[in-house]
């Protein structure tokens, strides 16, 4: 049996190559593993820009259900091109915050 490009099943394997990373990533999956119920998924490439580019229009009341709906009341977001930062409503990390600022303003952690 003599194997061309041409052949029918070597047409379906090279249609099938790009799909086999996806195919390990489903294979390798922890069933156990549950989702996360609270705070924001972070994309590969993309971070978390999704969620704010979707919630834009209203983004304090965003902001505002999605740290209600973290135990700690403070989330962390990373997004494309820049370092990211956290958003807290929790009273013991804003006073952290606050008493670590020196006079001009810069952390000191």
């Amino acid at each position: 049996m003599e194997l061309s490009l041409t052949s029918p099943l070597a047409l379906q394997l090279l249609l099938l190559l790009p799909l086999l990373p996806l195919i390990c990533s489903l294979l390798r999956r922890d069933p156990k593993k549950q989702p996360r119920a609270h705070g924001l998924k972070a994309y590969p490439l993309l971070g978390t820009l999704p969620h704010f580019v979707k919630n834009q229009h209203r983004f304090l009341d965003w902001c505002t259900d999605v740290i209600n709906r973290e135990p700690t009341h403070t989330i962390s977001f990373k997004v494309l091109g820049f370092t990211g930062g956290a958003i807290t409503a929790n009273p013991a990390n804003v006073e952290h915050i606050l008493e670590t600022r020196d006079e001009s303003g810069n952390l000191n952690c």
